[in-house]
């Protein structure tokens, strides 16, 4: 399941066994600090890109697709 953390600036990708964890799929988890409302508007690869509200989130035919 993936979801939009609009707080966080991120995408989150969450297990839906109940095993293992929550990852970040793109957003600012890698920040050494000041995650919450750190955002940007940064198009480019997912360890450089920037997110700045992200609302919505869809998955099809392996893409993510990111209402921002």
């Amino acid at each position: 399941l993936y979801v939009a953390d609009s707080e966080g600036s991120s995408i989150r990708a969450v297990p839906l066994s109940g095993q293992g964890e929550v990852r970040t799929v793109i957003g600012t988890s890698k920040l050494p600090q000041n995650r919450l409302f750190t955002f940007g508007d940064v198009d480019g690869k997912k360890e450089k890109a920037l997110l700045q509200h992200p609302l919505g989130v869809g998955y099809r035919d392996g893409k993510i697709y990111v209402a921002d």
